[in-house]
């Protein structure tokens, strides 16, 4: 009879020992069920600001895409921009608003100086480039030259 009681108790505290692992177990599984919830929402919802903050920080050396660019203001956009034409030559604007202002203000608005030798260009043939990292300014480039001998000068300083 002791055996027996001995033996019940032996087996509910074996019982026990793997309810308690087990719901260890799931506790965790659920615990990292919520934080990798939590994070794909996160890129989900914020990969547009992702990709923009990655470009303009490990990308500030390199050519900026024009389609990423609005010609309007000069900023870097985190979403691809509209393609609009004006007297044969492609522009890149964030808005309607942007390609009106373009249109009417052509002569103010499609041209900029070369960041390096300060050269009035035009910016539909222009390259393109990061002002500096962080910021979603960009500055153009008469050719490929002038937009390397800037960063190497950035670099250097």
């Amino acid at each position: 009879m002791k055996n027996k009681k001995k033996v019940e108790k032996l087996i509910k505290e074996q019982k026990l020992k793997k309810e308690k692992k087990t719901n260890k177990i799931l506790f965790s599984i659920f615990i990292a069920f919520i934080f990798a919830s939590i994070v794909f929402n996160s890129v989900y919802y914020f990969w547009c600001d992702i990709k923009c903050y990655y470009q303009e920080t490990f990308l500030w050396d390199k050519e900026v895409p024009r389609n990423y660019v609005c010609m309007n203001g000069d900023k870097h956009k985190p979403h691809e921009t509209k393609a609009i034409s004006i007297n044969n030559n492609v522009f890149y604007v964030c808005s309607s608003k942007c390609a009106v202002e373009i249109k009417y203000h052509f002569s103010e608005l499609a041209y900029s100086k070369d960041a390096l030798t300060g050269k009035i260009i035009f910016k539909s043939n222009a390259f393109i480039g990061f002002k500096s990292k962080n910021q979603p300014d960009v500055v153009y480039f008469e050719n490929k030259q002038n937009f390397k001998n800037y960063y190497s000068n950035l670099k250097n300083n």
